[in-house]
């Protein structure tokens, strides 16, 4: 099967399981409406049951409440699951829309990572891995923050250990298989959204020590409800004074009233994440059910289980608290619910408690959370581009080698793909052409997938040998009129940051689009020239793109260290020709005169 009729497959099983949902969507939204209906005659119905009751005695009346009351009740419930399952089938519906237009390229719909992007990086500002049109929004499926946080983590500072990359592969080769399963985690995680600092604050609430832990809180917790229980049967049957049982009743009132402000305090740091609660609970509960092939996610699932309870049912147990607290939002329920139990006391303790056990597990919960989400958008790439192969990472010095390496975001139809192959450290492949030829789309090219495969992902390439290296980047030089700084000096400072870390120590993979593009020519070549034989001299390996032809002969005072290649242009009938495929050699092809002479400008 071709890779063309491999992608095919992909768009109809997305096509099947959208029409799918589409279908069982329009079925749930008729029930709604004739559930709501019946709701509607249930309630009438009820009221005039309970109406003609009257008429033959109490009892009557009594049995029919009860009846209409569960019928109601029971009918709420039916029509709430619905709208679950409504909104449920609303994403679902959504994520195989969103996925059809991807395989087109079409993915602004995706997160575009803008919040991370950072011009002083090595190389994402250049290789365009966060923003609009990027790698990240090309491949992130993320649907929790933390998720986000961990995939944008993985593409800044890529993987080096071999073992940790391959369980990643072998991670992701799994999750590829389950798209029922990565659908429904999905969908769940969009459930709803969250805010930046949903995680931090609740892990700043879960180091607090606890406040309500105390012998004398333990004693009114058993205390008062039986007290209070009592006080209440002695006014009923009138062997107190309703004078004294008011004196009573502002006791346990009085002790939830001096806690209040404290209570109030903890109510706020978590009952604004009822909901993320559930969410989470729901997320780890799906997880904990399904049964994976590979020990690096068997692993990771265990990490939800602590002492034989899981982390969805302990998520669980946090949200139900905070249900519980919530009804201290309503004075009258404040009042009975403090009168007979101290609430806010009971609760608060429960938190301390839930806290107590469960604190030392959150962070570790939350790593797991994040690194399934991660997955799962690498993965959703994975399925998506099944003409991509998981690269073979190697242990040894630095080797880059790759047969028909494309760049991921280029659809197939329009691709040519290229090979690169780079061994050893003090190597550099010197790339000349002429302008469009596709020196810079080439250089991308080899960097994306780079990091792709560190990153554990699939590459675009038919096979891609690799050792993980630091990279950095000269690619996308800018100046800065707001810092007085020129586009030379910008495009100094980042070839001086390359040597800093060149002194350092570090060995470092290095790529650069036209050096020094921001003085003449002379200058150019010489410094060119320079820079090149001091990446020679500190053992860097390269990709160097150029016009400047001269570079090329580096190749006679170097020959084990320097590799030509190039990207020509043909003139044909007075049209220019590009055929995009790397060739052995110096260009001699330049079309800039000609380019000019076409768009009328005078020579």
């Amino acid at each position: 099967m071709t890779k063309t009729s491999n992608k095919k497959s992909v768009k109809e099983i997305y096509k099947q399981r959208r029409d799918k949902f589409a279908v069982s969507l329009d079925q749930v939204t008729r029930k709604i409406r004739q559930v709501s209906m019946l709701r509607i005659s249930v309630f009438l119905a009820g009221l005039l049951a309970i109406y003609f009751g009257t008429t033959i005695s109490v009892w009557a009346v009594i049995v029919v409440a009860l009846v209409f009351a569960v019928s109601f009740i029971t009918i709420i419930v039916w029509h709430t699951k619905l709208h679950s399952r409504r909104e449920e089938l609303v994403r679902l519906l959504k994520i195989n829309e969103d996925e059809l237009l991807a395989l087109q390229n079409k993915f602004a719909q995706f997160h575009s990572g803008d919040e991370f992007l950072d011009a002083n990086h090595p190389f994402a500002g250049d290789l365009d891995i966060f923003g609009e049109g990027s790698i990240f929004q090309f491949i992130s499926r993320t649907s929790t923050f933390i998720g986000k946080i961990k995939l944008a983590g993985w593409f800044l500072n890529p993987e080096k250990a071999i073992e940790t990359i391959k369980n990643r592969q072998e991670s992701v080769a799994d999750l590829k298989s389950r798209l029922e399963w990565r659908q429904n985690f999905q969908s769940v995680g969009m459930w709803l959204s969250e805010a930046k600092d949903d995680k931090s604050g609740l892990m700043g609430w879960v180091k607090k020590p606890a406040d309500y832990d105390k012998p004398v809180f333990t004693t009114l917790l058993w205390l008062m409800p039986f007290l209070s229980a009592f006080m209440v049967y002695m006014v009923a049957a009138g062997g107190l004074p309703s004078q004294l049982f008011m004196i009573y009743m502002m006791i346990p009132l009085f002790i939830a009233f001096s806690q209040v402000k404290k209570v109030g305090e903890k109510h706020e740091q978590v009952s604004r994440k009822t909901g993320l609660l559930k969410k989470y609970s729901r997320l780890f509960e799906a997880i904990e059910a399904e049964d994976f092939s590979t020990p690096s996610l068997k692993n990771q699932q265990q990490n939800l289980i602590n002492g034989g309870e899981s982390a969805s049912k302990a998520i669980n147990k946090l949200y139900k608290i905070v249900n519980a607290l919530d009804s201290r939002l309503n004075i009258f329920g404040w009042i009975f619910l403090n009168y007979f139990f101290l609430w806010d006391i009971l609760q608060s303790r429960r938190l301390d408690r839930w806290r107590g056990i469960y604190k030392d597990d959150l962070e570790k919960w939350f790593e797991t959370l994040s690194c399934f989400d991660a997955l799962n958008s690498l993965a959703c790439f994975s399925f998506n581009n099944p003409g991509f192969v998981f690269p073979e990472p190697v242990d040894q010095a630095f080797v880059l080698k790759a047969d028909n390496c494309g760049h991921p975001l280029i659809l197939e139809e329009s691709r040519i793909d290229n090979p690169i192959e780079l061994e050893g450290w003090k190597q550099f492949i010197i790339v000349t052409g002429a302008n469009m030829a596709g020196k810079s789309t080439y250089l991308r090219t080899v960097a994306v997938n780079f990091i792709l495969a560190m990153t554990g992902a699939p590459v675009c390439a038919s096979k891609f040998v690799f050792s993980p290296a630091e990279i950095f980047t000269s690619i996308r030089t800018r100046d800065n009129l707001l810092q007085n700084e020129s586009y030379f000096f910008a495009e100094l400072k980042r070839l001086k940051a390359i040597i800093d870390e060149l002194e350092r120590g570090k060995q470092l993979f290095i790529i650069l689009d036209e050096i020094l593009k921001g003085t003449n020519s002379k200058d150019k070549q010489m410094g060119s020239l320079a820079l090149l034989k001091q990446l020679i001299r500190y053992k860097a390996t390269g990709l160097i793109a150029t016009h400047d032809l001269s570079l090329g002969s580096l190749i006679d005072e170097f020959p084990e260290n320097i590799c030509n290649k190039r990207f020509e242009v043909e003139i044909e009938n007075d049209n220019l020709v590009f055929d995009y495929t790397l060739k052995d050699g110096i260009s001699r092809n330049l079309n800039a005169t000609f380019l000019m002479k076409k768009m009328g400008i005078t020579i």
